[in-house]
């Protein structure tokens, strides 16, 4: 074990139905993603997961110390992530206390009826539009109650 600990040894999280080194894995990619996207699609428990992760990656980012670049390095294993965390969005969410995610629940996936959800930056630039299709509108309640 590290001294220091990592992002997953403090608290339980939802098994996602995958084991811990899966689990892992699967963190590690959707926290990249989102970084270097800022809104990524997914199910909305993945997505809850998702912004506990993403929110304390943005917290070690706010530090900027050198142990801070080497464990997110750590955890990101990627250049780009990590130089976007660091130059874009800490600069970005310095002033918020907290709560840098967001999570927008969308419309059940299509085949398997999943709970989908967008997770995104709060301050993530350019319009967003959860529903692209016609004559779906902007809410959950709506859109689940025109699916019927």
């Amino acid at each position: 074990r590290r001294v220091h600990g990592d992002l997953f040894s403090r608290s339980p999280m939802r098994k996602l139905g995958r084991n811990m080194a899966q689990r892992r894995a699967l963190m590690r990619n959707m926290v990249s993603d989102l970084i270097l996207r800022d809104r990524i699609k997914t199910t909305l428990a993945k997505a809850k997961e998702l912004t506990r992760v993403a929110d304390r990656m943005v917290t070690l980012g706010k530090a900027d110390t050198t142990l801070a670049r080497k464990r997110s390095m750590e955890f990101l294993q990627s250049r780009q992530a990590m130089h976007r965390l660091f130059g874009v969005l800490v600069p970005r969410l310095r002033d918020r206390e907290g709560g840098y995610t967001r999570v927008i629940k969308t419309v059940p996936r299509e085949h398997d009826s999943a709970r989908m959800a967008y997770v995104e930056f709060v301050d993530a630039p350019g319009p967003f539009i959860p529903f692209p299709v016609q004559g779906v509108k902007n809410n959950y309640r709506t859109a689940m109650r025109d699916l019927r």
